[in-house]
């Protein structure tokens, strides 16, 4: 099944591959001639983005370098290889239950630009109850990964024993039940669920 054992989790919720973003790196000696298409407002000059899937122990899983700095994640996401290991059927199912329902993928932590998939978490971003903040604690401690991962410049580069082959099977059915967005929602509410019922306050509490 996989190197499981670096995978991230969300509290004591299983099979968080880790959390997503993407990052944009500076390109000093970009070309006069691509400046415009590499450049955006919110960067002081042209920039080369980097999405990325960190664990916890910033462990990178997937990385997709080289976009124009002036795309945004969701524009990086749909050119990026991410799913496609999923499309085709290479990537194995892991199935697990969160407060009683059965979910097939495993998921990504994101911030907010993502859209409702399946297999994305996003926080919530304005909690008006107890387990809702309890939630929005939690997601957003175990979203700092990839942060870390940018900021502190020690990621770890996959050296580990790959998953066995598996012939690929392409399926359009596939790729929908990852965008479903009424799973997104079902899946974050068993998530608020789960961690408010498994929660231990601490000592001082």
């Amino acid at each position: 099944m996989g190197p499981i054992n670096r995978w991230c989790s969300l509290s004591t919720a299983p099979f968080s591959k880790g959390s997503l973003d993407c990052t944009y790196w500076a390109w000093d000696n970009c070309p006069v001639a691509w400046r415009g298409q590499y450049t955006r407002g919110d960067h002081n000059g042209p920039t080369i983005s980097l999405e990325a899937l960190a664990s916890q122990d910033t462990w990178i899983w997937h990385a997709y370098f080289g976009v124009a700095g002036s795309n945004n994640g969701i524009n990086v996401l749909n050119q990026s290889l991410l799913f496609n290991s999923f499309e085709n059927g290479t990537a194995p199912v892991v199935p697990f239950t969160v407060n009683g329902t059965e979910y097939k993928y495993q998921y990504f932590l994101v911030d907010g630009i993502y859209p409702r998939y399946a297999m994305f978490v996003k926080t919530i971003p304005h909690p008006t109850n107890e387990k809702r903040i309890r939630f929005a604690k939690t997601r957003e401690a175990a979203r700092k990964v990839v942060e870390r991962t940018f900021d502190e410049d020690y990621a770890l580069c996959p050296d580990y024993i790959p998953d066995p082959p598996v012939a690929p099977q392409p399926s359009d059915d596939r790729l929908a039940e990852i965008q479903e967005s009424n799973v997104h929602e079902d899946f974050r509410m068993d998530l608020i669920d789960h961690i408010h019922r498994t929660f231990i306050p601490s000592p001082d509490r």
